[in-house]
This record gives C-alpha cells, structure tokens and sequence, in this order.
C-alpha cells in the first residue's frame, strides 16, 4: 500500500510538471506580437541583421559620426501587459569635431534599454525595408526620435533620423540640462562601413 501511494504521488508530481511548463516559441523575427503567445522569443533566424553589424562612418557639417552597431540575442521586453523576448540591434555612437576632439560619445556607457541615449531597433517597416531604431535621447529625452537605416550595397547605408519636439519644466527635468543633440537630423545620410 505504501508503495503505491509513493507511486501514485510521483506520477502526479511529474504530469503536474509536465502540465504546468511551456516551451518558449520561437518565433520568426517580423511576426506580430500581438498574436503571440506569452514569452515568445522572435529569433533572427535568417541572420538578416547580420549586414548591419559593425562599424560606420560618416561625415556631416564637419562632423565625422561613427556608429558601432551589434546584434543582441533574446532581449525581454513587455508588450501590452505580455512578456516576450527578441533579437535586437543596439547602437552606440561618438560624434568627432573636424580636428577629431570627441563631442560625444557612448562607446564606454552600459545602459539599459529604456536608458539615456540607447538606440534600439523595434522592428523593419514592410513598405521601405528600412529598419526602424528608437532613440531614447539625452538628458530628459532631449533628442528622442526614430531612426531609419536602409542598406543600399554591402558596404552602405542611409541613415534618418527624425528627433520628436521635447517640451520641459523645471519640475520634471531640473537644470542644468544639456539640450544638445548630437546626432545628425537629416534623410538619407550614408554610412559607409569599416
């Protein structure tokens, strides 16, 4: 009798396991997340963020802008209340003056996603197959916007960058605050990769 009962517990603890774990779905990287299942993960799977990785250059109002871009793998973030996970690109920059003194760089930070001056792709628009990046912006989200990238050969990109209009008050954002922004506003500034 004993036995059994032991039985009888072990085989309920393991269907209860069995029963109560999910997988984690793989999804593709475009798919709505609207639609998915809780804790999704939309894997790049066809390595299609590969070209972007790396570093790039371009010179703008005698400025010479470098972008160092990576790709991460199985980043969580929220959506409507769900919890998923995904493959983003993040981008770092450094902004040099014509004699190359840095004016701004974010090379050495290590910041958050929502964190001052991320860049962060949120997905790729079907229209233009450019890639769509949010800029969290400087202090106070001076500056936050969208980027656009598009690859226009293997070794070049356009870059877009269109900041939103900041409104401040010395409640929510105390001085000092620097209101530069440091990337360039402007369509389809090439990239050339390095």
């Amino acid at each position: 009798m004993k036995n059994i009962v032991k039985q009888v517990l072990i085989s309920s603890m393991f269907l209860t396991g069995l029963f109560s774990c999910t997988a984690q779905q793989i999804k593709p990287l475009h798919t709505a997340w609207a639609d998915a299942p809780t804790s999704s993960y939309f894997k790049d799977s066809n390595n299609e963020f590969d070209p972007y990785v790396g570093v790039w250059v371009a010179s703008y109002s005698g400025k010479t802008i470098v972008l160092s871009i990576c790709k991460e793998l199985q980043k969580p973030f929220t959506f409507f209340g769900k919890s998923f996970f995904r493959d983003i690109l993040s981008v770092k920059f450094e902004v040099r003056d014509n004699i190359h003194n840095i004016i701004k760089s974010t090379f050495n930070s290590s910041f958050s996603f929502n964190g001052d001056h991320a860049i962060n792709s949120v997905g790729k628009d079907p229209n233009s197959n450019d890639y769509l990046f949010v800029y969290n912006g400087g202090d106070c989200a001076i500056g936050m916007g969208v980027i656009y990238l598009k690859k226009i050969s293997s070794n070049q990109m356009y870059w877009t960058y269109k900041p939103e209009t900041a409104t401040l008050n010395d409640i929510t954002c105390p001085p000092p605050v620097n209101l530069n922004i440091y990337l360039p506003k402007i369509n389809n500034l090439i990239f050339t990769k390095q």
